[in-house]
Order: C-alpha cells, then structure tokens, then sequence
C-alpha cells in the first residue's frame, strides 16, 4: 500500500540513489583523455595491473624503452674481456665465446658494445657488435656468442687485447 506522507527511509533511499547515478554521471562525463600523466600518483600503475599486450611496440614511444628496461635481472651488465686480439678482415665477422650459462638462457637475445678498459670506443664506424641469439651448443648448455664484423671498408680492424665486450641478455 502507497502512503501519502513520505518517511525518513523514503527520503534516504531516494537521496541514496540520486547520489549514486550523479557519481556515475560524473565519472561517464570525464572526456577521452582527460586523466593524465600529472593526474596519475607514482607507482600506481604496475605490471601486474597492466593486462597481457595492453603495451605494445604501438604504444611505445620512441626511445621511451631503453635496454635496462628488458631483460632478467640475473644476466644483465655482463663483461668478457678480450684475451687475444682479433684481428678482422673486411667483411669478416669472429665470435667472442663466453660461460656456459645452461638452457635457461636458451633463446634470448645477445646486445653489446666493446669499449677499452676505460670505457672508450674500440671500434671505428666500419665495424660492429652484431646482435645474436643464444642456441643450444653441441657440447651441452647455452654459450652466448658476442660476433664482431667488419663491414668491409678499408683494412684489416684489430680489437686489442684488454677490450672489454659489455654484454646483456634479453629474455625471450
């Protein structure tokens, strides 16, 4: 039965729902892009809240990921220095072996640069530190290889004994 005379719960109950829908309101009223960087508190957003390819090589800005970035924490800034020199032809290409890191490395990726002891460039422009993957060895375990080429311009590029290859490991 409806009465005519409107009760406390009435009025808190209708106060309830029209605050409700107006909050909603709000919230569908914000524009596309309207939540910021700025409006956002540090470390609020984490890789666990993030869904699977919510961020992908699209939605990265250019130069916005570094090599720090990627990888395992476990085989990252890794060195082997150069005990014998290597002395490349043009258009030759070597491969500097390191340790034995077993199969758990299996498929990532190798990136390096080779400096001298102080951290100065070793090779001229004719010559780089390819990129490699780590594949399963005959002899058992995973070997990441650090491949230098000379890409074929003027002579032969020696890489002193003492140069430092400053290697990373990338997961798959």
């Amino acid at each position: 039965m409806i009465r005519r005379h409107l009760s406390y719960a009435n009025v808190a109950a209708t106060l309830a729902l029209l605050l409700a829908i107006s909050g909603v309101a709000y919230a569908a009223g914000l524009s596309r892009n309207s939540v910021g960087t700025k409006h956002i508190k540090n470390e609020a957003v984490t890789t666990r809240k993030l869904h699977d390819g919510a961020v992908g090589t699209k939605k990265a800005k250019d130069f916005g990921l570094r090599l720090g970035d990627l990888g395992s924490e476990s085989h990252n800034d890794l060195t082997q220095t150069v005990n014998t020199a290597i002395t490349l032809a043009p258009g030759e290409c070597r491969g500097q072996l390191t340790g034995n890191f077993g199969d758990s490395i299996l498929g990532s990726l190798v990136v390096a640069t080779i400096t001298d002891a102080d951290g100065n460039a070793v090779l001229p422009n004719a010559a780089a530190v390819m990129p490699t993957m780590v594949s399963k060895t005959s002899q058992g375990g995973a070997v990441p290889v650090l491949m230098v080429c000379h890409q074929g311009q003027g002579g032969p590029i020696t890489i002193p004994v003492g140069s430092v290859f400053h290697y990373r490991l990338i997961a798959p």
